[in-house]
């Protein structure tokens, strides 16, 4: 773990901040039943959903969507249209005590005078969450949102983690950089983006993985093993972060 001082926090929103695997099940289901007319194999929202979810995500979209039947490629425009309403609809609450973590850790660090800088970090659309979050002032304490229209600028929209490319997007919007910033997530994945893969594979950003997302707590301890070079803590409180992040200003 690095000594200095703690300059910037990346937060990934989906799984962490907003609780939307629920809503990811569903949404497949529809994108399966209602939009192609083929079988949903997941009942419930089970650990097999989420280890299954989590493999072909890691691939890519185009991955994803083909391990459900559905060719991404031939209908990516098709399938962004209809999950921009169904999130219009389908609106997620946010995690339960994140918000006022969150909050408590932008005042602290104000207070303090350390003014970390802390964003979001989403291949999601941000309008698919944006008045949950405005209502739960969590958007107030966050100097700018990377998510899938910003990456569209750059013709990058599907360079979804673990590639690192809107990691270094937000270091450079911060001006921090791998030592002095912290990356809040909740999938394998995240972490994996969270390496410093431009100059060295033993350092990376400081990473809490909270345990209520998208991945489950075998998969996450197993990737801590894994990648025991990084500075990794697992919690399964999101008042846990708070104390994380006071010991790092």
């Amino acid at each position: 773990m690095t000594s200095e001082p703690l300059r910037g926090i990346i937060f990934d929103v989906d799984g962490g901040i907003i609780e939307s695997m629920p809503d990811q099940l569903e949404w497949l289901r529809h994108c399966c039943e209602d939009l192609f007319g083929i079988d949903f194999q997941y009942d419930v929202l089970d650990v097999r959903f989420q280890n299954d979810y989590n493999d072909a995500h890691r691939k890519g979209m185009p991955a994803l969507y083909q391990h459900f039947g559905i060719n991404y490629e031939q209908n990516k425009d098709l399938l962004w249209e209809h999950y921009i309403e169904w999130k219009k609809t389908h609106e997620r609450p946010v995690v339960p005590e994140m918000a006022k973590a969150i909050k408590e850790i932008y005042a602290f660090s104000r207070i303090n005078g350390n003014n970390v800088g802390m964003m979001i970090n989403t291949t999601n659309n941000i309008s698919s969450y944006e008045s949950v979050l405005n209502e739960a002032g969590v958007l107030d304490c966050m100097g700018f949102v990377i998510d899938y229209e910003y990456l569209k600028k750059f013709n990058a929209e599907d360079r979804i983690k673990p590639d690192t490319f809107s990691i270094e997007l937000c270091l450079a919007k911060m001006r921090t950089n791998y030592d002095n910033t912290m990356h809040v997530v909740d999938t394998v994945d995240d972490i994996e983006a969270s390496i410093n893969k431009l100059e060295s594979k033993e350092t990376g950003l400081d990473i809490v993985v909270v345990s209520w997302g998208y991945e489950s707590r075998v998969r996450l301890e197993e990737a801590k093993k894994t990648y025991s070079q990084l500075n990794i803590n697992i919690i399964d409180k999101p008042f846990e972060l708070v104390d994380i992040v006071k010991a790092r200003l």
